[in-house]
């Protein structure tokens, strides 16, 4: 690449006449003093503490005065800053010509492309001393794919720095909002319910699966069609009695009604800690949000020694939920079978043992809520499971995003909501997809829901089923450790796809 000044600066001594400048634009003295009185390193970490005010009035103050200032203790780990700088060094100094000159481009309709000086370099009098590449970075799963393919950790590492940064930059552009009075979130898209009269999503099949064998093919056929369309469908005469549901339901609003001290014990933030109970809340825009709703969560397997860490009482909460959770399971085994077969996966049994032999307790108290259009219940998100299995009782809340569009998910008494997760998404070579999904509240009734979510083993792999996989559908994952893939979930905010990105 003769243009760029990379692949020709080393072999020079003196600076090319097209890069020296008119004397009055060049920068002259070299020695130029520091500007240190007005230009504050500003803090971020007293944000949550007694000196956000004074915080703010710092950025104000810069941004009034000369629009620039500089912040630390910004939430983006050091050791991500130094990956992101060496893999942009990597790039300009070590990755031969031939590999970047594919990247190379004056077009400006290119969405990634790497130039120098400018994008007039060919019209231009004097060129500018650097090389510079650029792309956008939303909607990130789009724009990745546009992106450089060496260094061979550059959209690994450059997906997970721009994060980063945007979550920075909307923590600013808050702190700055609130410094010139502005409402908070004036910055951000809102992710307020806002209208509270959402259509049902008519897509939503329910499903009988109380015919047996008869019906068997058009079961496998319903079910693979909601899978490939939405990730949700709801599933009835599905073998769990109506008796345990009712005792479960009973049994929960039982425990969130029992007096405070009765549940003290239970109430942690230690993450370590197998059985607890939370209230809701989110990260936005690095700041704290609380959800409208308390939530009891706790593992189910093996089952006899997660009983000991559950609640004691009500009385006979461990017996109840233990019948539940085992009825969750055969119901869990028996939709994976159906998937098995509509998916074409040649072994039957493909997702026995380890492979869904985790099963996870979430259950979710919303009270009635004075103003619902204001707060969530449970923020926009994917499940990382290979499916969730959920009971909502007889009042609404949960909502799909569908086309652009939230969707009601209609509540029936007796069925259960069964959601498609990434990791079986990953199974099926993306025959299935996740669906995106959250949960409203509502200002009349207190709303329960029994989540349970169905995981691998946290060591089985995870990756396309070999039946699934041919010349004509190549894997578009590797195999990973489903562990892995979690770790990288939650250190993501929740983002599937940023966390399967290593894995492709």
């Amino acid at each position: 690449m003769e243009k760029l000044v990379s692949s020709w600066c080393s072999n020079i001594k003196a600076l090319p006449e097209s890069y020296i400048f008119p004397p009055e634009t060049r920068p002259g003295n070299l020695t130029v003093p520091t500007y240190n009185s007005n230009i504050p390193v500003i803090d971020l970490s007293k944000a949550e503490g007694q000196n956000r005010t004074e915080m703010v009035e710092q950025i104000l103050k810069a941004s009034e005065e000369f629009g620039f200032f500089q912040v630390v203790n910004h939430g983006i780990p050091e050791n991500l800053m130094n990956q992101a700088m060496d893999i942009f060094k990597e790039f300009f100094e070590i990755l031969p010509a031939e590999e970047k000159a594919m990247l190379y481009s004056e077009d400006p309709k290119k969405s990634c492309r790497l130039l120098t000086s400018t994008p007039n370099y060919n019209w231009e009098k004097n060129h500018l001393w650097r090389d510079n590449l650029r792309h956008p970075c939303h909607p990130l799963e789009e724009c990745i794919k546009d992106w450089p393919e060496k260094p061979i950790k550059y959209r690994e590492v450059m997906a997970i720095f721009s994060v980063e940064a945007k979550k920075l930059g909307s923590r600013i552009l808050e702190f700055i909002a609130e410094g010139l009075g502005l409402e908070s979130g004036y910055f951000r898209a809102d992710r307020r319910p806002g209208k509270l009269d959402f259509p049902s999503c008519n897509s939503v099949p329910v499903i009988d699966l109380g015919n047996g064998d008869d019906d068997r093919p058009e079961i496998v056929e319903q079910m693979l069609k909601a899978c490939q369309e939405i990730g949700v469908f709801q599933v009835v005469n599905h073998g769990v009695s109506e008796e345990i549901i009712n005792e479960t339901r009973s049994m929960y609003k039982e425990f969130f009604e029992m007096p405070e001290e009765d549940k003290a014990s239970l109430i942690t933030e230690d993450h370590e800690k197998q059985c607890k109970l939370v209230t809701g809340s989110t990260r936005h825009n690095g700041n704290k949000l609380n959800l409208w709703r308390d939530n009891l969560k706790h593992p189910c397997h093996p089952l006899e020694d997660c009983m000991k860490s559950w609640p004691e009482k009500p009385t006979r909460y461990r017996e109840v939920v233990a019948a539940y959770s085992t009825e969750i399971k055969k119901l869990g085994s028996r939709i994976l079978e159906l998937l098995c077969q509509g998916l074409g996966i040649e072994n039957s049994s493909y997702f026995e043992g380890k492979l869904s032999e985790d099963l996870q307790m979430s259950v979710n108290y919303y009270p009635p809520c004075p103003d619902p259009s204001l707060t969530l219940g449970i923020p926009p998100h994917h499940d990382p499971t290979l499916i969730t299995i959920l009971h909502q009782g007889d009042v609404s809340g949960l909502q799909l995003l569908k086309d652009g569009e939230w969707f009601n998910v209609e509540a029936h008494p007796n069925a259960f909501v069964v959601n498609i997760g990434y990791q079986l998404q990953v199974i099926s070579n993306n025959k299935v997809k996740s669906c995106e999904h959250r949960a409203v509240t509502n200002s009349n009734d207190t709303r329960i829901t029994i989540v349970c979510f169905l995981y691998p083993a946290s060591d089985s792999i995870i990756e396309p089923a070999a039946s699934l996989v041919n010349e004509s559908n190549p894997p578009l994952c590797r195999a990973f450790q489903s562990k892995e893939f979690m770790r990288n979930f939650y250190s993501m905010g929740g983002n599937g796809e940023l966390a399967l990105q290593p894995f492709k």
